[in-house]
């Protein structure tokens, strides 16, 4: 019987002889993971159930990254977190100031391999299946029975097929790709579905855009989502672990409830937005450039878990063509973990981000950005590149909350409002050009 790649996946590690979606199977997590959103209540659970042993201590990986210390009570949480990695020994276990974006630690320190399938009771990690991971949300009781039994029970999902060809043109990003998949998708009757993307255009999507595809697609569609591997997987892997990886691939012939396809030569700057926090529109971005109607941008932040590599980073500059930041906007970058932290120092680009205005923040600060702490509230309209953020900011209303690509939230810091990622380009060489 032909099979999509998860189905092969979860086949091979529950030992079945043959599954289908909707059936429910009993899987062996190779990784379970919890950052400070689910930790303490995942313990609690674990305590007060009676359990006493955990299964296999090489495969949990622990993340403290919540900063500031705000209460008494977040302290104490904190305490009883560090007590118990110490009662039961847990060596993946990732302080402050050596942590940041839970998922990025992961990937950075060579948790991830294809064919990976993690637990978690958060929406932390979903990039990760841009390296073939399935990441598997489930609640912190279920956590904490896997803690105990190294066993999961899960729901086989339906599969959506996204295929990508041609490539990436100027000025576009994954996130972009994303958002242009969203803006036409139709949500499929089966509630339980994943996201397989696979394609030639794959070549063509540098790793770090596909973790920015992977983390906008599942935050805005609330799915996992998964890719085939290739070759530039393996070599971005090759001097990041040592753990052993299994590589699937769906048949031509298999059972998806939706096969979409994306040309990327197509694909344009794009923007979703959510005005008064009413449902989400998508727009391309050539269609606010330039509309001195709408109202200009207060606040911008980029980074983190939406850009917060040295890569976005890169892109990011040079797309604002190293012009500071309007003196209107404030503009917020945080960079997604400390080892990213440490390289954009070492590369001087912290140095280039601080000339030209923006303001920098620790990984470890987004929890309090995402409990509306300093960043949005009535009339300040934010732009951010992070699809997570853009999704706790909607709860307010009042403003508008615009969800960009990283070149998108540059190019918009220096004009103060929303601008085409070419736009600063064609400036330039226009004032360059001779009279």
């Amino acid at each position: 019987m032909n099979q999509t790649l998860i189905e092969k996946m979860l086949l091979q590690n529950s030992g079945e002889t043959q599954i289908t979606p909707g059936d429910l199977i009993r899987v062996q997590p190779t990784l379970i993971a919890s950052s400070h959103y689910s930790i303490n209540r995942t313990i609690r659970t674990f305590k007060r159930s009676g359990m006493k042993k955990l299964v296999n201590k090489d495969n949990i990986v622990i993340i403290n990254n919540a900063s500031p210390v705000d209460s008494s009570h977040q302290s104490m949480d904190t305490f009883l977190l560090q007590k118990f990695i110490r009662d039961y020994e847990i060596d993946h276990y990732y302080e402050l100031g050596r942590s940041g974006v839970p998922s990025v630690l992961l990937e950075e320190q060579g948790f991830i391999v294809p064919g990976t399938l993690m637990v978690s009771a958060e929406q932390n990690f979903s990039e990760l299946g841009a390296l073939g991971a399935y990441i598997l949300d489930n609640s912190p009781n279920e956590v904490a029975l896997s803690w105990a039994t190294g066993e999961q029970w899960i729901k086989v999902p339906h599969s959506v097929e996204l295929t990508l060809e041609g490539k990436l043109g100027n000025w576009i990003t994954g996130t972009d790709l994303a958002l242009t998949v969203m803006k036409d998708f139709v949500v499929p009757e089966e509630d339980n579905y994943i996201f397989e993307v696979k394609g030639a255009g794959l070549e063509h999507l540098p790793i770090h855009e596909r973790f920015n595809l992977a983390r906008v697609l599942s935050d805005l569609s609330g799915r996992s989502v998964i890719f085939e591997v290739d070759q530039a997987v393996l070599e971005y892997l090759s001097d990041r672990t040592r753990r052993e990886a299994e590589y699937y691939y769906g048949d031509p012939d298999a059972r998806y409830i939706q096969r979409l396809k994306v040309n990327m030569n197509a694909v344009e700057p794009m923007l979703c937005v959510s005005s008064d926090a009413e449902e989400i529109s998508y727009f391309k971005v050539g269609d606010f450039d330039g509309d001195s109607s709408r109202p200009g941008i207060d606040k911008i932040f980029m980074g983190a878990c939406g850009g917060g590599r040295v890569e976005d980073v890169q892109v990011g500059i040079r797309s604002s063509r190293f012009s500071r930041v309007n003196p209107h906007v404030q503009t917020i970058f945080m960079p997604s973990s400390a080892r990213t932290w440490s390289d954009l120092i070492s590369e001087g680009l912290m140095g280039i981000l601080t000339d030209l205005g923006h303001e920098i923040y620790p990984a470890s600060f987004f929890r309090t950005l995402a409990e509306s702490v300093g960043i949005y509230t009535s009339n300040v309209h934010v732009m951010t590149s992070s699809s997570l953020l853009f999704l706790h900011a909607m709860e307010t209303n009042g403003h508008n909350i615009y969800l960009s690509s990283i070149m998108t939230a540059f190019a918009s810091s220096v004009k103060g409002r929303i601008t085409h990622p070419a736009a600063l380009q064609a400036e330039g060489e226009k004032q360059e050009s001779p009279s």
